[in-house]
């Protein structure tokens, strides 16, 4: 009885000097923010006075902008709109998520877009998401990007992810080519495009951006 008291207490000493050396981790610090070294030239207002609407026009000028930017993102999900705003106004960039599979591109048929909404129909405020983070304990910097988690928006084609675009996997998405989507598969190609518009004025692209997902490494 003695010696199975005394493997006991061993046993139980081991435990604690285990739990105790496993949460005393520790991790390297990130290094200090530096802000870049750039002196904005412009305002918001100011560019948007410089160029008219119109005809294509072509920007020969290296002008620098300061601004607040807000992102729609969250792990795992789309980028649908980043806005870059001042005291003197804002830029609102959408993005759309397009998809093309690997017979559509043997078919020859387009990306069909999968997403597209706005970040007005945000449920929380810049202001909400800062307190919600910082009485958490995370460490906000100046500089440091932002995003709202999943945007989504109230009508069909809106949602933030897949996962909601398809109803938690009920409802599969209908392509033009005849296949369905709940989740991505080998070959697909999604594509995000990025550009700013308003009504009266020219719309501006910024380009596109394309990853395919290829089959696991056997």
């Amino acid at each position: 009885m003695k010696t199975k008291s005394l493997l006991t207490a061993c046993n139980l000493v081991t435990i604690c000097s285990l739990a105790c050396f496993a949460c005393n981790k520790k991790f390297d610090m990130p290094p200090p923010y530096a802000p870049p070294n750039l002196t904005p030239t412009l305002t918001i207002a100011q560019l948007k006075a410089q160029h008219t609407f119109g005809g294509y026009e072509i920007i020969s000028t290296d002008d620098i902008i300061e601004g607040v930017v807000i992102a729609n993102d969250s792990s795992g999900n789309f980028y649908k709109q980043i806005i870059i705003e001042d005291t003197s106004g804002g830029i609102a960039i959408t993005l759309e998520v397009w998809l093309q599979t690997l017979d559509m591109l043997h078919q020859g048929t387009e990306a069909v877009r999968l997403s597209r909404s706005s970040y007005s129909d945000a449920y929380w405020t810049p202001a909400q998401m800062l307190a919600h983070h910082s009485s958490n304990g995370c460490n906000l910097q100046p500089g440091d990007l932002l995003g709202t988690g999943t945007q989504s928006g109230p009508n069909a084609g809106e949602g933030g992810s897949l996962l909601e675009l398809s109803l938690g996997g009920k409802t599969p998405l209908a392509l033009p080519n005849g296949e369905k989507r709940s989740f991505l598969q080998d070959g697909d190609c999604v594509i995000l495009r990025g550009f700013c518009e308003r009504p009266g004025a020219r719309r501006i692209g910024l380009g596109e951006c394309r990853g395919t997902v290829l089959p696991a490494r056997a």
